[in-house]
């Protein structure tokens, strides 16, 4: 490896002025961002791009409750008393001797 391409580069970088703290890191950037909120007309666009993330806010809001809400699972030895029923096979009154 040849090392004169490393010793300029550190010889560069020694040189190299930094900027001062009022400045701009990025003049380009800030004018093509100042450039785009200009020309950004509002109107029914920016309407409907509000509309949409705040309605997502409250899909979220809605989801995580209906997660933190949800009734707890019935235990694997208590069956389910609806399923009993329907599957029960009650035996005739006459059979059972019933006093009713």
């Amino acid at each position: 490896m040849n090392p004169d391409p490393i010793k300029r580069l550190w010889h560069l970088a020694r040189r190299h002025e930094t900027p001062p703290p009022g400045d701009s890191p990025l003049p380009n950037a800030t004018r093509i961002a100042a450039r785009w909120a200009a020309t950004r007309a509002p109107g029914a666009a920016v309407l409907w791009e509000r509309v949409c993330a705040a309605s997502c806010v409250v899909a979220l809001g809605v989801c995580g409750t209906a997660a933190l809400l949800r009734p707890a699972p019935q235990p694997a030895h208590e069956p389910d008393l609806m399923m009993q029923l329907f599957i029960a096979q009650p035996a005739p009154a006459a059979a059972a001797q019933l006093p009713f």
